[in-house]
């Protein structure tokens, strides 16, 4: 029974793998047209955004749908920019103030653990970053490349650690947040120094990100979303398999 036990353990073990890959397949068909190709071939002449200038493709064996283009980070946004530069006082109750640690933590941002900054020193750092609904944060210090869409109104302010996106169109934040995410973007997004790695904003603001019309930003959206929720599922059932 033992060694039933342990080839069945064996086996449930090698899921969490499985089902990383299947996300990172999921965002790369994304983020290449391959996922929504049956839908776009459906539409009538579709054509690029003309609103965006078109930038170099990082990789040049990467062939977009016609209708897509190379956009830079820099291109898409208001502002790129880290939060403050010089460890403030903390206080007891007061504003979140959020470090990588609030997004590597789980999904989302977490606040379960955070410091607080006074009001007067939020509205300071708020002139550098002023973090809001819709903007995109991504971890440039230590751990590299960790991306979180903010989906709340509650204020906080951000670390040096901590890059905010401020994009132009608001419509786009949750597609950009899943080409962030996606590996033709991680690939872009390289640290460098010795000891403490680092993302330069200059170069962020470089990274190239493969842009569909917005209609079919929506529909690629709706479908990772869709097999996201499929993964969770089966992740979930995996934690209960292994329980028991």
């Amino acid at each position: 029974v033992l060694a039933r036990v342990d080839a069945c353990r064996e086996r449930l073990d090698r899921v969490p793998e499985i089902l990383k890959h299947f996300r990172q397949s999921v965002l790369e068909a994304a983020t290449s047209g391959m996922l929504t190709e049956d839908w776009r071939n459906r539409q009538a002449g579709q054509r690029p955004d003309s609103n965006w200038a078109t930038s170099t493709p990082p990789d040049t064996t990467i062939a977009l749908p016609k209708s897509w283009r190379w956009v830079s980070v820099g291109t898409l946004s208001t502002k790129v920019a880290d939060g403050v530069h010089k460890k403030p006082s903390y206080v007891a109750a007061g504003i979140p103030f959020i470090t990588v640690k609030n997004l590597t933590a789980g999904p989302g941002i977490d606040f379960s653990d955070t410091s607080f900054v006074t009001e007067k020193d939020h509205e300071e750092f708020c002139k550098r970053t002023f973090p809001e609904r819709g903007d995109i944060l991504v971890s440039k210090d230590g751990t590299l490349g960790v991306v979180r869409l903010i989906e709340t109104d509650r204020p906080f302010s951000l670390f040096v650690s901590v890059a905010l996106i401020k994009l132009r169109d608001k419509r786009m934040s949750k597609y950009i947040r899943l080409a962030l995410e996606s590996p033709v973007m991680q690939k872009q997004m390289v640290g460098v120094g010795t000891g403490l790695l680092h993302i330069h904003l200059r170069d962020l603001r470089m990274d190239v990100v493969p842009l569909p019309p917005i209609q079919e930003q929506c529909e690629i959206v709706r479908r990772v979303e869709s097999l996201f929720a499929l993964a969770d599922t089966l992740e979930a059932r995996y934690s209960a398999a292994r329980a028991q």
